[in-house]
């Protein structure tokens, strides 16, 4: 396994309303970039994820709220051996 880097990415969108499901599709958005930018950088699994939403701080103007989420881990390059189990790197195999 090959650590590539720490990853810390924050995102804020407008929006109107609270519905359950725009914020859903937020999160799925930002989980996205969060995948792409791990594979930028020539990983193929984030580790230590943690997603941390914000308060919006309530109502802006009329309807209109702020999506606020942080997202964190680290991106690494995970080695697979003939047989499907990881391999270590070190001459053992887990």
């Amino acid at each position: 396994t090959d650590y590539l880097g720490s990853i810390s990415m924050h995102f804020i969108r407008e929006s109107r309303g609270v519905e359950a499901a725009e914020f859903h599709r937020f999160v799925t958005e930002c989980n996205a970039i969060a995948r792409a930018q791990v594979s930028a950088l020539g990983g193929n699994a984030m580790l230590s994820y943690r997603a941390v939403p914000a308060e919006s701080g309530g109502k802006v103007y009329k309807s209109q709220v702020y999506n606020v989420i942080s997202l964190y881990g680290m991106a690494v390059k995970v080695e697979y051996s003939n047989d499907g189990s990881r391999y270590s790197g070190g001459g053992v195999r887990t």
